[in-house]
C-alpha cells in the first residue's frame, strides 16, 4: 500500500508542477503581449513632428491669452517647420507671429 500512495503522490506532485509550469508560461506570455500593445500604442500614438507639436503648444497658449509664450513657442516651431517642409504651418505661424 505504501508503494501505491508513493506513486500517487508522485503523480499529485507532478501534477502540481506542470500546472505551475503552465500557469508561469501563461504569465510570461500575457506580460509579452500586454507589453507588446503598450509599446505599439505609445510610439503610434506620438506621431507630431516636433514642429506640428511645438506649433499645437502655442495655439493652446493663444486660446488662453498667453500670447507672449505663444509667440516665443511659433518662433521656435518655425525652423522645425520649415526643415519638416511643412509649409501650410509655417504660413499658419507666420501669420500668427504678426498679429
Amino acid at each position: 500500500m505504501s508503494n501505491r500512495k508513493c506513486a500517487n503522490n508522485s503523480s499529485i506532485v507532478a501534477t502540481k508542477v506542470f500546472r505551475t509550469y503552465k500557469q508561469q508560461v501563461i504569465n510570461i506570455f500575457l506580460l509579452v503581449i500586454i507589453t507588446l500593445t503598450f509599446l505599439t500604442t505609445y510610439c503610434m500614438g506620438n506621431n507630431q513632428t516636433q514642429g506640428e507639436e511645438l506649433y499645437q503648444q502655442a495655439l493652446k497658449l493663444e486660446e488662453q491669452n498667453n500670447f507672449s509664450q505663444a509667440v516665443s513657442l511659433y518662433e521656435q516651431a518655425f525652423p522645425f517647420l520649415l526643415e519638416e517642409n511643412n509649409l501650410e504651418l509655417v504660413n499658419t505661424s507666420v501669420k500668427h507671429y504678426k498679429d
